[in-house]
């Protein structure tokens, strides 16, 4: 009698234990998560590589900052969204090291005088034209008409672990469609996951 109430004591302890890990578990997910959707963990920069002028696929980096006071783990799904409003600088930079001003130059006259579509050409010329600056108050050079072209967009995830104030480089390499590739490009934090 007394080996069965002592057996029947320890498994109440084990489910109780049980029971007390996984809803402690559940609540600080629960709790990490809200820090993820309120904003407290979010990308401090984030930097496009296009490689233009080698094979190599574009690059995204960005730095993500843990701004809460409690460390965040899990896998961070990120929504990159590639615009069809312009082109970006670091772009427009690439492609005049490649392929030089001369040659941008003569591509665009020659297309225009075959009359064929200038497209992604104009706003380049525009940039080149104003001695590689941007117009006053963009952050890239817009197209002069409306482009047809949806937007594109793709994810990615990655498992993080940040501390408090932590902040963490995260890469990834992704192949772009050659007439999205250097579109204004942004990256955000969409969830995240345990």
């Amino acid at each position: 009698m007394s080996f069965s109430r002592s057996l029947v004591v320890i498994l109440s302890i084990i489910v109780l234990a049980l029971i007390g890990y996984l809803s402690f578990k559940e609540t600080k997910d629960y709790i990490i998560n809200t820090v993820v959707k309120d904003g407290q963990v979010k990308i401090d920069q984030q930097f496009h590589e296009w490689n233009i002028c080698n094979d190599k696929l574009p690059k995204f980096q960005i730095f993500v900052r843990n701004n809460s006071d409690l460390k965040v783990f899990g896998n961070l799904k990120f929504l990159v969204l590639i615009s069809n409003k312009g082109l970006e600088k670091n772009f427009m930079d690439e492609v005049i090291n490649c392929a030089g001003t001369d040659f941008i130059k003569n591509d665009y006259l020659n297309r225009k005088r075959m009359g064929v579509d200038i497209g992604r050409l104009r706003p380049l010329i525009n940039y080149i034209e104003r001695g590689s600056k941007l117009q006053n108050s963009y952050d890239y050079e817009p197209y002069d008409e409306r482009k047809t072209e949806k937007e594109y967009n793709f994810k990615f995830q990655q498992c993080v672990s940040l501390k408090p104030g932590g902040i963490l480089k995260i890469e990834t390499e992704k192949q772009i469609p050659v007439n999205i590739r250097g579109g204004v490009t942004k990256i955000i934090i969409e969830d995240i996951t345990f």
